[in-house]
Order: C-alpha cells, then structure tokens, then sequence
C-alpha cells in the first residue's frame, strides 16, 4: 500500500484521494488503496444510511398518499 490509511487525518485522506483521482493511469495503485478509499468515501457521506432513509421516506409518502 501507498497509504497508511489507518494513521491518516481526514485532511490527508482528502488530499490521498483527490491524488489518486488526478492520476493519468492507477498502474500504481493497489487494490487496498483503493478500498480504503472507497470505503472511506462510503462512510463519510453515508451513502447506505441516505439511500435507506430516501426508501423510507418515500414508502411512507405511498402509506400516506
């Protein structure tokens, strides 16, 4: 791995990432890396959690309606 993601600020990882996008090829990146960062980025916008609350919100406008 590139990235010791564990020891990492947010503002490091930030700047991890916005690098890893920037790249020309991803030769070098491995595939740990890149889960990390996926990972990273799933957590830290909540994607499930907002997909879920979405689904329920909208289940409940068809109980209602």
């Amino acid at each position: 791995m590139k990235y010791n993601w564990e020891s990492m600020s947010e503002q490091q990882k930030t700047k991890a990432t916005q690098h890893e996008i920037d790249l020309v090829t991803h030769n070098a990146t491995t595939k740990d890396d890149l889960l990390n960062i996926l990972r990273w980025l799933w957590n830290k916008f909540e994607v499930v959690e907002a997909e879920s609350k979405k689904s329920e919100l909208e289940d409940q406008e068809e109980f209602d309606g």
